[in-house]
């Protein structure tokens, strides 16, 4: 499923090496993913202030994710940020819309959120974007070769990457 792990920062500075285990919400957390092979943590990204608040908000991709049913169509979690302390571990099933939301692929294999990114206002609403890549397969036929008469068409699996762009 994966993981990725937030670390806060701190005007006292760090030691060499830190331990991920050791975060417990004051100085830091884990975000776990929801299923097996869903790739959690292939792209996280700060999403700026999604949803308003003054807080900085994260997007953690799953772009092997299964919502829905749908094989390989992944998700992207935004994270609200928020004053004070977090768990130690989220798991990424337990957002609810007040602590951050899910964006689901919509095609099979679709692998929404190989990369996410925040978009800044690309229209001049003063709202921030989101901006999730997805990586689509594209089934297409072959011709039939004149070197072997009554073979069927083989089919030809290529993928081609569309970016979609996601408001708040």
């Amino acid at each position: 499923s994966g993981s990725s792990y937030v670390v806060f920062g701190k005007a006292s500075g760090f030691t060499a090496a830190i331990n991920l285990a050791s975060l417990d919400g004051t100085s830091g957390f884990r975000l776990d993913g929801v299923g097996a092979g869903d790739s959690s943590g292939n792209s996280v990204a700060a999403a700026g202030d999604v949803n308003g608040d003054g807080f900085a908000d994260l997007i953690v991709a799953s772009s092997g994710a299964d919502p829905n049913s749908t094989n390989g169509a992944g998700s992207s979690y935004i994270i609200f940020g928020k004053p004070g302390v977090f768990a130690a571990a989220i798991n990424l099933s337990s957002l609810d819309g007040g602590t951050g939301f899910r964006l689901d692929g919509v095609a099979t294999f679709d692998g929404s959120g190989n990369s996410v990114a925040a978009a800044g206002d690309v229209n001049g609403e003063h709202k921030r974007r989101l901006q999730l890549r997805v990586f689509q397969p594209c089934l297409r036929r072959r011709h039939l070769s004149r070197h072997h008469p009554g073979r069927p068409p083989e089919r030809h699996l290529s993928w081609r990457y569309h970016q979609r762009l996601f408001w708040q």
